[in-house]
């Protein structure tokens, strides 16, 4: 009964080793952010560890799009600029299991240019990502310039998260 007792222990004692072992591959971590109603952008590059994906996803050498349709006419009328670009931070479990995809954020700014509300307009497919750009939304300062501009306006922001490997 000991030695049944000792051989799991010894066998836990090798797996955690070796998942630990495996987490030091290094790997890129890339955030992007982008507002659909102005042309500023950019990009976090984080040098994180990550797990390696042993196999492929269907549809992971897919490009995907980063364009947002915006209105053209509240384009002429409103200017915002990102005054504090706070950097999204790439959760470390959604590293761990390759997590990668865009999110589209609602951001709802006041008079005062302070962000007063966010929601996801459209998901990634993966919880963590999508609260870690509901944070950055939420963290970010803007400049809005409008004319006669007395109420609440809205803006989308896009996120996209993607692993880059080896690098």
């Amino acid at each position: 009964m000991n030695s049944s007792l000792i051989f799991g222990i010894f066998i836990s004692l090798v797996f955690h080793s070796l998942l630990v072992i495996d987490l030091s591959i290094k790997s890129e971590a890339e955030v992007t952010m982008k507002m659909s109603s102005s042309k500023s952008s950019f990009k976090v590059n984080l040098n994180k560890e990550k797990k390696s994906p042993e196999r492929k996803g269907i549809g992971q050498n897919k490009k995907v799009s980063n364009e947002v349709k915006t209105d053209e006419s509240n384009l002429a009328k409103t200017s915002v600029h990102v005054a504090n670009q706070f950097k999204p931070q790439y959760p470390y479990r959604s590293r761990l299991f390759s997590e990668e995809g865009v999110v589209f954020v609602n951001v709802k700014i006041d008079k005062s240019a302070k962000v007063i509300d966010a929601s996801i307009a459209k998901s990634s497919g993966f919880e963590r990502l999508d609260n870690a750009a509901l944070e950055a939304a939420r963290k970010s300062f803007f400049t809005v310039t409008q004319k006669g501009r007395e109420s609440v306006v809205e803006y989308v922001l896009e996120f996209n998260f993607k692993l880059n490997e080896g690098e």
